[in-house]
């Protein structure tokens, strides 16, 4: 890493002041690069030469109503944005029917299910119920993040 000089500001080229994202990675000083979506029709090969070619990096995503992702997809967000990671580092892909399952396993054994049940469901054990059935399927991560953090 090559630090700028004093009261020069760096801005890395992989980094897009039009995605709110990025201005947060931004300011924060985080040191990631955000990465695009793979999409259905693209191979691993084709990816990775999307990922080594984008600077400044594509953005009409940012125009899309659900941000690149589409109604049939939206749900599973999160886990394909993990598996564009695993597609980026060249790491086994899991499917999204597999990470579902493998957070839904670590909801259920762990404080994350109480606390899902108590702050999003006011202690309400058929709503919780419902949410990890669904959630199986294809519910969203719930509105505090904690699936995210059981997936973790």
């Amino acid at each position: 890493i090559v630090e700028p000089a004093q009261d020069q500001v760096y801005i890395p080229p992989h980094i897009t002041f039009d995605d709110e994202v990025h201005r947060l990675i931004f300011d924060r000083k985080l040191i990631y690069q955000p990465l695009p979506l793979i999409n259905d029709e693209q191979t691993a090969k084709e990816f990775h030469s999307a990922v080594q070619k984008t600077s400044p990096p594509m953005h009409e995503y940012l125009t899309q109503p659900l941000l690149g992702f589409t109604e049939n997809n939206w749900k599973d967000s999160f886990f394909l944005s993990i598996q564009s990671i695993q597609y980026a580092y060249r790491c086994k892909v899991s499917t999204v029917s597999d990470m579902r399952k493998s957070t839904l396993s670590q909801i259920k054994k762990s404080v994350i299910r109480l606390k899902i049940k108590d702050f999003i469901f006011n202690n309400k054990s058929d709503d919780l119920r419902s949410f990890l059935q669904d959630f199986q399927v294809n519910a969203p991560i719930d509105k505090l993040f904690l699936a995210i953090e059981a997936f973790a």
